[in-house]
């Protein structure tokens, strides 16, 4: 058979099989139509447009109220996510669906509570749209309300009635989601309706260790203000200031230590909020030290702030914890000391502070190693001589 008859038969083949698909199932005819031919069209446009004069239009050259672009959108969602009211009160005068849904799961209310269009939400709840409908993540439009901190949206959703904590599938509520973005208006609106400020996220992250992460002082401070605890910890034993030291947020921390947040704690592998300064914001470890910070507390691992320090490089810390006490010849569960680290990652200037400080050269790991034998392992055989020249 040649080329050219072989695809026509294969042409012919496909279209009497699109045929037969079609008889059976005619109403796949219909969507599949309909759908293909609105990426783009005419209602759509002007119902984003807000102008119901092209709509009308729109509708009377053949376009259906409830037709589907490829995202299964809806022309009232588009109507609902740019704030379109005329366009919203004429569609749904003329039968649009409140309550149909896209590919993402997300109705033409959860769109306007996206966007915060609070009018738009007010003609919806009219026509019997449901709030409560959750979208393909587990989200319902108080969620997304929350997220964009548009007041006066949640403020509607939440007159509505409902929970004020439903979940999503990453076992979020709206509060959470608030915190996460910093929307401190939103959050107020929340926990005066008195949203669970102890909820968590799958994960185990609660409001407190969020606005930590998130580096928000102001919704750290009201959830304070409610109530939460500033040593809130996640799963692991990191705690809210932990998090927030980790992050260099100064504002968060001054916040918490305010609150008497205990910088002393512990988490799963040991490790104190002096601990996560090391390396980090030098006026953050300066707080936490002048605060009153433990100096020896050990990880774990046996570690200490000084053999972080020593180990990464942070000679302005390492120098301030010599200057503050911190115990120099402490050694890890391998028998590592602080000069060790620091002689084995080449820390030459940390070295030098803890030789000058007493720190004791002749001491060996679990495995007979000396601070020299570290520097010479590594190829640091001026730092070697340097220990050897002082001991």
């Amino acid at each position: 058979m040649e080329d050219g008859a072989g695809c026509r038969y294969l042409s012919r083949f496909w279209a009497i099989i699109a045929m037969v698909f079609f008889w059976m199932y005619p109403g796949l005819a219909a969507i599949a139509e309909h759908t293909a031919a609105n990426q783009n069209t005419a209602l759509f446009s002007a119902s984003a447009a807000d102008d119901t004069v092209a709509i009308r239009r729109a509708l009377a050259n053949g376009e259906r109220v409830n037709d589907r672009d490829p995202e299964q959108r809806t022309a009232l969602m588009m109507a609902a996510r740019h704030g379109a009211t005329a366009a919203t009160e004429y569609l749904l005068e003329r039968g649009a669906d409140p309550n149909a849904v896209d590919k993402q799961g997300r109705s033409a209310m959860i769109h306007a509570a996206r966007h915060g269009r609070s009018d738009v939400i007010e003609l919806l709840f009219a026509a019997g749209a449901d709030a409560q409908l959750k979208d393909s993540g587990g989200r319902v439009a108080l969620h997304w309300a929350a997220a964009s901190g548009d007041a006066n949206t949640v403020i509607l959703l939440g007159e509505a009635g409902g929970s004020v904590d439903p979940r999503d599938s990453q076992g979020a509520t709206p509060l959470l989601l608030a915190v996460a973005e910093g929307q401190v208006v939103t959050v107020d609106l929340l926990l005066a309706r008195a949203a669970d400020r102890q909820a968590r996220l799958n994960n185990g992250f609660g409001a407190m260790s969020l606005a930590s992460w998130t580096g928000s002082a102001a919704v750290t401070r009201r959830l304070l203000e409610a109530g939460a605890s500033p040593d809130d910890a996640t799963r692991a034993g990191v705690t809210a200031l932990m998090t927030a030291v980790d992050r260099e947020h100064g504002g968060v921390v001054e916040t918490l230590l305010a609150a008497d947040a205990d910088m002393n704690l512990q988490n799963a592998n040991g490790r104190t909020a002096l601990m996560y300064a090391v390396g980090g914001s030098p006026a953050i470890f300066d707080r936490l030290l002048d605060a009153g910070a433990e100096l020896d507390t050990r990880s774990r691992m046996g570690l200490t702030a000084l053999m972080l320090a020593s180990a990464r490089g942070d000679a302005r810390a390492a120098e301030r914890l010599i200057s503050a006490g911190a115990a120099l010849d402490i050694a890890d569960l391998h028998g590592v000391t602080a000069l060790m680290a620091a002689a084995q990652n080449g820390n030459a200037g940390i070295v030098a502070l803890l030789l000058a400080a007493g720190a004791n050269s002749t001491l060996q790991d679990s495995r007979g190693r000396s601070a020299t034998d570290w520097a010479m392992a590594s190829g640091h055989n001026e730092i070697a001589a340097e220990i050897e020249g002082g001991a």
